[in-house]
């Protein structure tokens, strides 16, 4: 890391970027006598990357068409954190274009003293904003997830955890310092759900949805299987591509779901049951009406022989009454 000078952590530390050697020391006598302190190196030495407790830049045009968007990339890092990019310029005429590629002011060279500390400590003012926001966002988030019943983890790209909530402690028997930066997400999970949930995990680091959501066994430390629901997306966690994602102990809900299973199955069963013996019984009833049927038709038979035989029958046909004949 470039250090030309050790920045004072009750002050602003002012990145100068200057081709220009002359400008360069003037400007860096300057703000030192403002009460800045100034990392000013010179070209060769400059690797922007690594330059990462500067509160502001000030960059001419010579560099920046050599490191411009290496600089926009070292704002993009800052995330919440504003990290303001300031142009200076001896062209007088304005460039929207550089506004518009992401940088924040132009400083039309020469400028008066009054009027550079004004601009500077306005940026500044803007920063100090942006981190107590930050700081203020980083306190809600964590107060709201280590109260949490649903367990938080944050998993980095090679997929070792680097944080997790009380809740997965809980939920897996685990202390969180046996967890965070010693094992990978991957190692929380039943061998037999493992290359599913890689899958997962692979296809957010590089980008493939804005979030997935399925179910797995993990396993607790004491090598139970624990039926979870989880929740992960890709984000930006400390610079680095990361996966935050929620854990849900479902067990009690895989239970009752059995259970209900159980009970379908048996209803299903009885039903099953019930079905074959009401067949059963229309079954006999259908031959019992064939057997009616049929000695109606011998009674009937009968009663019509003895009639021809001139002798008249003693009882009535039961089947259709005493007034009337088949």
């Amino acid at each position: 890391m470039i250090n030309n000078e050790v920045e004072n952590p009750d002050n602003h530390t002012i990145g100068l970027l200057l081709a220009n050697a002359l400008d360069r020391k003037l400007l860096s006598d300057f703000l030192r006598k403002s009460g800045y302190s100034v990392c000013a190196p010179e070209y060769a030495q400059l690797e922007i990357e690594k330059i990462d407790y500067v509160s502001a830049f000030i960059i001419d045009e010579a560099l920046l068409q050599q490191c411009g968007n290496a600089m926009l990339k070292l704002k993009e890092r800052s995330e919440a954190v504003f990290l303001p990019v300031l142009i200076a310029s001896k062209n007088n005429k304005y460039n929207p274009s550089l506004i518009g590629r992401g940088f924040d002011d132009i400083l039309h060279l020469p400028i008066r003293k009054q009027e550079l500390t004004s601009r500077l400590s306005n940026y500044l003012w803007l920063r100090e904003q942006s981190q107590e926001l930050a700081r203020q966002s980083k306190a809600m988030f964590r107060s709201l997830v280590e109260q949490s019943l649903v367990g938080v983890f944050v998993a980095q790209e090679g997929k070792q955890i680097a944080y997790i909530n009380p809740a997965i402690a809980l939920i897996l028997g685990y202390r969180e310092d046996e967890v965070v930066d010693r094992l990978d997400f991957i190692d929380l999970i039943h061998p037999e759900d493992c290359q599913k949930v890689s899958g997962y995990i692979w296809g957010q680091i590089i980008g493939e949805s804005d979030g997935v959501q399925f179910e797995c066994r993990c396993l607790c430390k004491d090598g139970s299987p624990v039926y979870c629901e989880i929740f992960m997306r890709k984000i930006a966690y400390k610079n680095q591509p990361a996966i935050l994602g929620t854990l849900v102990n479902i067990n009690q809900r895989k239970n009752t779901q059995k259970e209900l299973i159980k009970h379908q199955e048996h209803l299903e069963e009885l039903i099953k049951e019930r079905t074959e013996r009401l067949e059963f019984l229309v079954k006999a009833m259908s031959g019992r009406e064939i057997r009616m049927a049929e000695l109606k038709k011998v009674i009937t038979k009968l009663r019509t022989q003895l009639k021809e035989a001139g002798m008249t029958p003693a009882a009535f046909d039961p089947l259709l009454g005493p007034d009337k004949e088949w």
